[in-house]
């Protein structure tokens, strides 16, 4: 059952269509990535599930009910945002950024109580953050200020997170330990969505993908469905060449030269 959904959604900046008739919903244990090239809508999209972009055409629900008519306590509580490439002014340790996470559930004022430390444990260990715990924020890197956001993130405890391009930044190694959080997450019931360029890890993680282009989804359905070579030269005006290393599936482009859509 769609838990989280757009509806003929169209988006403008200014004269350029953004979004154009886009319908799209997630469910509880699903985890998919939307896929595209730049400018292809990913991050409007994600920022109308989350109810950060207003539609001028068309709406998005939650269980069936207009965002906008949903009380922002509750949305805090049931949806987490994770922006792209979030920056960070303060000068807290990253545990205090990550008890942010917790004030949907509580007063600004009020102490954590023992669901919250537990909570809070669980995602510092699940980030691998807690040898950083009382670093400060402002004075560490970027692919782990990432982390530290994730972790705020997931901190919420949410139903639903919406995570733009989570992986960016990041090496290698915490590339796949922020997959394998948001894949194990998905798996005890949360739904995700997230924007990934790494088609590889797109493959490898999501349940499903949504391919975009010029504002439209071009393709929606399972890894395998949606990455092919006709639909990756339509979308990404490349050829591109689909393989697998040890099991996992590559896709890598062929030459630079353009191909009609």
């Amino acid at each position: 059952m769609t838990l989280l959904a757009t509806h003929d959604v169209h988006v403008r900046h200014g004269q350029r269509a953004v979004l154009s008739g886009v319908s799209f919903g997630v469910a509880a244990g699903e985890l998919v990535g939307l896929v595209g090239p730049n400018g292809a809508g990913k991050t409007t999209l994600i920022r109308v599930l989350a109810g950060l972009a207003a539609p001028a055409r068309g709406e998005a629900t939650l269980e069936g009910i207009r965002l906008d008519k949903l009380r922002l306590e509750e949305r805090a509580r049931r949806i987490a945002f994770l922006p792209q490439a979030g920056d960070c002014a303060w000068s807290l340790s990253v545990a205090d950024v990550v008890a942010l996470g917790r004030l949907p559930h509580r007063s600004a004022h009020a102490r954590n109580g023992a669901a919250d430390l537990a909570a809070l444990r669980t995602v510092m260990t699940e980030c691998g953050l807690t040898d950083l715990a009382t670093r400060r924020i402002d004075r560490l890197s970027g692919g782990e200020r990432a982390r530290v956001l994730l972790a705020r993130a997931l901190a919420v405890e949410p139903e639903i997170l919406l995570a733009d391009e989570p992986v960016a930044g990041l090496d290698p190694r915490h590339q796949l330990q922020v997959m394998d959080v948001l894949r194990q997450r998905t798996e005890a019931g949360q739904a995700t969505v997230a924007v990934l360029h790494d088609l590889g890890l797109a493959a490898r993680y999501c349940h499903r993908l949504a391919l975009l282009r010029d504002g439209r989804i071009l393709a929606d359905g399972p890894p395998q469905a949606v990455l092919t070579r006709d639909n990756l030269a339509a979308a990404f005006g490349l050829p591109m060449e689909l393989t697998d290393v040890a099991g996992w599936p590559v896709v890598v482009p062929s030459a630079r030269e353009r191909v009609s859509p």
